[in-house]
């Protein structure tokens, strides 16, 4: 049999941005807003640290605090919908149906957001989404209109796990696929293991994928310098995340129990919300450890921050990836030592035993791993040491300096 060859790579076009990027976001830019932080969050700092004019084009809720962008280099600003955010977004549910129903609800808001780029045609270089179904309307009108369409992705879970592409609906995923690789210049996403899932998906379509660059999350080095990680005197494990399978919190019931069986004065601190919220709080009430388990629920960003200072540990338990996790990172430059599980691209971030700890995402390894640091509290401070030098590394400024180049295309990422 003959060997498919390789997917070529589109010959890049030279873009010279002296105009606006018109980012479309998918969530509300409002404090708090219901994701934590998350795609919106990384809009938010992109236009922020930005050296290129920026548009924000985003839902509203109404009844929350605005953000305000404050760049003092350029005039970059969001501009709110006049269409509420819909209320469930992301989708409380994993189902086809709930999907349906979240994306068909803001149809308004991207009409809305083609109606913008019309209207701002003559202020604008670039149009970017985050939404591979409804943001092929203002993909579509940017080609159209000439500019560099960009799509950004941050989700792991579509492009590594072939199962997901089986789907009954497959045929709908290909078809917004094939489409969407028609209409951008470029792909950015914030992980080697997305990039390697996509070129992969568009292989086995026997697709000629788009140019695809990794840009990492970024975090506020500034901020989180002045933040020190002091924790309590009781050993405490902080969780951080979406409570689904795919961050590995169906795992906590098993870490948790397998802990305290061995060292019964261990917290556990679990922020987030999701599908399994309920069956782990009937997981708390059943065994009797309200004492030992704190079930808090979404927090707002500063309240995260306080609660990595007073933590000893944080678990990431993710099955795909740990590459990109805004937590994980903000962690790391607190100084709050983590253990994650090393899968994906996690081992280009943590070297295992130096300013991490990698385990397998089962649960007896990282309840072993968690025993084995709470023994061990001069492993800790060296690992919080050196976490805090890796996360220098992914400031805001490097991560919008690679953006930049991205939308240029004076990189080889």
């Amino acid at each position: 049999m003959s060997k498919k060859p390789a997917p070529s790579v589109k010959k890049k076009t030279k873009y010279f941005l002296k105009k606006k990027i018109f980012f479309v976001a998918p969530g509300s830019l409002e404090i708090p807003n219901n994701r934590g932080g998350g795609i919106e969050q990384n809009i938010f700092f992109l236009a922020q640290y930005s050296p290129i004019p920026t548009i924000v084009f985003s839902p509203r809720r109404g009844k929350l605090k605005l953000l305000v962008i404050k760049n003092r280099t350029t005039q970059s600003r969001i501009q709110y919908s006049i269409f509420p955010a819909v209320k469930n977004y992301p989708p409380s549910s994993n189902s086809f149906i709930s999907k349906v129903i979240s994306t068909l609800s803001n149809i308004p808001f991207y009409l809305e957001a083609v109606a913008r780029i019309l209207i701002f045609n003559k202020e604008i270089d670039a149009v970017i989404v985050f939404d591979k179904f409804l943001g092929l309307l203002p993909l579509f009108f940017g080609r159209v209109l000439g500019k560099k369409t960009l799509y950004m992705e941050y989700n792991i879970w579509p492009w590594c796990y072939p199962s997901t592409y089986r789907s009954t609906f497959f045929w709908i995923q290909i078809t917004f696929w094939k489409i969407l690789c028609r209409l951008v210049s470029a792909i950015t996403v914030n992980s080697p293991t997305i990039k390697k899932g996509m070129i992969s998906y568009s292989f086995a379509l026997g697709m000629e994928p788009p140019e695809i660059f990794i840009v990492p999350t970024g975090i506020e080095i500034e901020l989180l310098s002045k933040k020190k990680n002091r924790p309590s005197e009781k050993f405490v494990v902080l969780y951080v995340g979406r409570l689904v399978e795919e961050r590995g919190a169906d795992l906590l019931p098993l870490v948790i129990s397998e802990v305290l069986k061995n060292k019964k004065d261990i917290i556990f601190k679990i922020v987030g919300g999701g599908p399994l919220f309920g069956q782990i709080k009937a997981f708390i009430r059943k065994h009797h450890l309200e004492k030992n388990v704190e079930l808090l629920g979404q927090k707002s960003r500063r309240e995260v921050i306080g609660l990595m200072m007073q933590s000893n540990v944080a678990v990431f338990l993710s099955k795909t990836e740990n590459y990109g996790s805004l937590a994980l990172l903000e962690c790391m430059a607190i100084g709050c030592p983590v253990v994650a599980t090393n899968v994906g691209s996690t081992k280009e971030l943590i070297k295992n035993g130096i300013n991490g700890i990698l385990v397998d995402p089962d649960p007896y390894s990282i309840a072993e791993a968690i025993l084995n640091m709470s023994e061990n509290r001069d492993l800790l401070e060296k690992i919080g040491q050196r976490g805090v030098l890796t996360a220098k590394e992914y400031s805001w400024e490097q991560v919008v300096h690679k953006f930049v180049n991205v939308l240029r295309n004076e990189t080889n990422c």
